[in-house]
């Protein structure tokens, strides 16, 4: 090209530079003037009186109040953090704004330190109404409960709770099985022994499996909890197929 139709490379890196500059910059100026502020996640309360142990944030993100109901939490625990005297304990949760309100957590203990506090532990406890959009700061406490004596769940489960309708098909052949959750649980066999993965007063979960066909299974956690509310975490498997009855149906 003649010298004139030449651009010059020099100007034109240049003027891609400055509009790079200002593809990076605007963004950040456009955020600064919108958020004005860097945006930090809540955190626990830290323990403070004696007795505390550790803090817990209970978040409602919804539009509408969470009502007070039994939940059950998973926690992990430092070494020495926490120590049982009994397996499960009634211990003590508060919230942190109305410290005078305790509230019962049923504390199963499922692992160990080498020194044996726990090292991780299932809380059970009725949580207080969370207003819409709202998190409520807790503490665990060791401030103890008196003794207890576990839930009956065979007795105490409601005679008419819920059907589980399984269905599938086997090819062009539809099967349908149904189970009876209130007919599983409560007609177990007196002094069976209970696969009981928590058996306290607050609350007792016990697990019940049905096979289907071949390896395919049905599995029930059932929890029942003081106030004679339920719950059951459902599973289908077909996790057995490479045992001795494992393979196509």
């Amino acid at each position: 090209l003649p010298a004139v139709a030449r651009p010059n490379m020099m100007m034109v890196r240049s003027f891609l530079g400055v509009v790079c500059a200002l593809l990076v910059l605007v963004p950040s100026c456009v955020l600064g003037a919108f958020y004005g502020q860097t945006l930090v996640a809540p955190r626990p309360a830290t323990p403070s009186n004696t007795g505390d142990i550790v803090g817990l944030l209970l978040q409602n993100p919804g539009s509408s109040v969470l009502a007070s109901r039994y939940i059950i939490i998973g926690h992990p625990f430092y070494e020495g953090q926490l120590k049982l005297s009994s397996n499960p304990s009634l211990l003590t949760i508060y919230d942190v704004a109305a410290p005078s309100t305790k509230i019962q957590v049923q504390v199963t203990a499922k692992a160990y330190h080498n020194d044996t506090s726990v090292r991780h532990a299932v809380l059970v406890f009725k949580q207080p109404d969370i207003p819409a959009g709202q998190t409520l700061s807790m503490m665990l406490s060791s401030d103890s409960f008196a003794s207890f004596l576990p839930l009956d769940i065979v007795l105490r489960w409601p005679s008419t709770s819920a059907n589980v309708n399984l269905q599938f098909r086997f090819g062009d052949s539809p099967a349908t099985f149904t189970y009876d959750l209130s007919s599983l649980i409560k007609t177990m066999p007196a002094n069976t022994p209970l696969d009981a993965w928590l058996q306290g007063s607050l609350a007792t979960q016990i697990r019940v499996e049905r096979s289907v066909i071949r390896a395919m299974r049905m599995v029930f956690d059932a929890t029942i909890f003081a106030d004679d509310s339920w719950c059951v975490d459902i599973q289908y498997r077909n996790d057995i197929a490479f045992g001795t009855i494992g393979g196509n149906p």
